[in-house]
């Protein structure tokens, strides 16, 4: 693993705002346009033949100019499975060394690496973990590992030096064998389920338990004091009692694995197999869809005329003309965050910040 030295110079990240909007992009380029279909109808014996429509070529995807406004340079050199943000400009950094969950904390400019201890190490693929940065500063890792006696809960608080058990910080979801997900930070809200059991939205006004959890394989996120999660039925929040619908019925098909709510309510969620973009107003209440700029969008974090969309073939900045692209179109990115005066992004190909010209 190469270690890339850089501090990232971020005053005030608690709060999630959008780093101011660049000068006008550009558009990008108007896609290719296939050759209508043509069809071949010879006369034979006096008769039509059937109509054989020639296949038309795929519609070449428009190649997106780089972004004049935006500079990108690597932090970590990584595979990395998760990343999350603290205050002032902490990264909590979960990466796959040789198949095994290794844990990086960015504070201070400095990466320092804090080994899980025995008991609790993970291999990638049978563990779901989560490290975020608590309203202490202290990282914390939350989420479950399956062994071969099930699976077996995963809450610990990073002190002194070293992993501690600290269960008692989620009350009544703790247990040996609870399956624990949702989102930690620094900032309102606090998100944490138990698979088939309850949810617990923790803020600074105190707690709210919902009586039930969404499924695990929800994307879990909190938005100016209020929880989400990103299902394959829609988007739902969290009210005072369960999770609530929003929007209607979902506009996607497939898998969605990232989604970004403005303080205005609107919703931009990415569905990485359609290679779209869902928005969602909530002035009209209507669902509207995209195509994405980059291909296997995996998130997304902005508002409209300002939004950043990661993906397999890189990041990709959606200002008031058009779409450009940041840095090189073949780093493959799974998560995009928002910082007061940069963007990190991370994924297989590392950790990147992004900054404003």
């Amino acid at each position: 693993m190469m270690l890339v030295g850089v501090v990232v110079a971020c005053a005030g990240c608690a709060a999630a705002t959008v780093p101011a909007l660049v000068p006008p992009c550009g558009g990008a380029s108007a896609p290719t346009l296939a050759p209508p279909v043509v069809s071949n109808m010879p006369a034979t014996a006096g008769k039509i033949a059937p109509v054989v429509p020639v296949p038309s070529p795929p519609t070449a995807r428009p190649v997106l100019a780089a972004s004049e406004y935006h500079a990108a340079e690597r932090l970590l050199d990584a595979r990395v499975v998760f990343v999350a943000r603290g205050e002032e400009g902490r990264l909590a950094v979960l990466a796959d060394e040789a198949g095994i969950v290794a844990p990086w904390r960015f504070e201070k400019g400095t990466w320092d690496k804090l080994p899980l201890p025995d008991a609790h190490a993970s291999k990638v693929g049978t563990s779901a973990l989560g490290m975020y940065f608590g309203r202490d500063n202290r990282p914390r890792m939350m989420g479950y590992r399956v062994t071969a006696e099930g699976p077996r809960m995963v809450y610990l608080r990073h002190r002194d030096g070293a992993w501690q058990d600290q269960r008692r910080e989620v009350g009544s979801l703790a247990s040996d064998t609870s399956v624990l997900f949702g989102e930690l930070g620094e900032a309102d809200p606090e998100i944490v389920c138990r698979e088939g059991g309850a949810s617990i939205i923790k803020g600074r006004f105190g707690w709210n338990v919902l009586k039930s959890a969404p499924p695990k394989e929800a994307v879990i996120r909190g938005f100016a004091g209020r929880g989400y999660a990103l299902q394959t039925d829609g988007l739902y929040v969290g009210e005072s009692k369960s999770f609530v619908r929003i929007g209607g019925a979902a506009p996607w098909k497939t898998a969605v694995t990232g989604f970004w709510v403005g303080a205005d309510g609107a919703v931009a969620v990415v569905e990485p197999a359609a290679d779209a973009l869902h928005v969602f107003e909530p002035k009209t209440g209507v669902w509207t869809t995209e195509p994405s700029p980059v291909r296997g969008p995996r998130d997304v974090a902005g508002p409209v005329g300002n939004r950043y969309v990661v993906g397999d073939e890189g990041i990709a900045h959606l200002g008031a003309n058009g779409a450009r692209r940041i840095g090189e179109a073949a780093i493959s990115l799974a998560r995009v965050l928002l910082i007061e005066d940069h963007v990190v992004a991370a994924g297989p190909a590392g950790v990147f910040m992004i900054r404003i010209r």
